[in-house]
């Protein structure tokens, strides 16, 4: 098959030589903290997970390169709907796109009472603009499934999310619009917390201590393509959760 990845990441260059050959986070921070001598510790926290995301971008491209498949990366903020309905636009006119998984989500937590306008929108709209340019751009006629990743936030809340569960909630009925309107598939899967993959990532032990059970990622990728592959007209809401 051929992919076209959007992310809102540039294209990694390769690796410096000062680091790629390391493996261990402690090595890996001690040789930025050499790269970026008397900086903060903050730039250099920064720098450490910007060189674990290039190294995330670049081993998923070459792992579908050697499944066979064929995949082009584009960098572009799907919140612009000029610059993202432009890429849609391009791939339309090029025989147009046959299947199509939402992603983009960010997570800025706050309480309520501490969270800007600015931090709301970008959480918001990271998800909710970038659904509606797709759900305004694409030809419903090619599109055989249009899979939108929400989260299980939206449908039993959590502390300090209210802006992601109400974009990921927005995702859920935008599945349910579309899927009585569109032929193909359409589906909202509202996930759990994932283990060692996503956003949360970084709050796994966090999570587990809470009691929660994570989705591995290869049962969760499974969970994936069953929908849609399996999934039926007029389901289009399922809750995924570990354990």
């Amino acid at each position: 098959c051929k992919l076209v990845l959007v992310g809102s990441s540039p294209l990694p260059a390769s690796e410096s030589a000062d680091t790629a050959n390391l493996t261990s986070y402690a090595e890996i921070k001690a040789a930025l903290l050499k790269q970026h001598a008397g900086a903060k510790p903050a730039v250099v926290e920064a720098a450490f997970k910007r060189l674990l995301k290039d190294r995330e971008i670049r081993a998923n491209l070459a792992a579908i390169h050697t499944a066979g498949g064929t995949v082009e990366y584009r960098a572009v903020d799907v919140r612009d709907s000029a610059a993202f309905g432009a890429l849609i636009d391009e791939l339309n006119a090029k025989g147009g796109i046959a299947g199509v998984i939402h992603g983009a989500g960010v997570i800025e937590d706050k309480l309520l009472r501490d969270k800007t306008p600015e931090s709301f929108d970008r959480v918001f709209g990271t998800k909710v603009d970038s659904a509606l340019t797709l759900a305004r751009k694409l030809d419903p006629a090619k599109v055989q499934f249009f899979s939108l990743f929400a989260s299980i936030t939206s449908r039993y809340g959590n502390r300090g999310q209210s802006d992601y569960a109400a974009a990921n909630e927005v995702l859920s009925k935008l599945a349910c619009d579309l899927d009585r309107r569109w032929p193909g598939r359409v589906v909202s899967v509202a996930w759990g917390p994932w283990a060692e993959v996503g956003m949360v990532a970084d709050l796994e032990k966090h999570l587990v201590a809470r009691g929660l059970k994570l989705i591995e990622p290869g049962v969760g990728a499974n969970f994936a393509v069953d929908e849609v592959i399996f999934g039926a007209k007029g389901e289009p809401e399922v809750v995924v959760a570990g354990g």
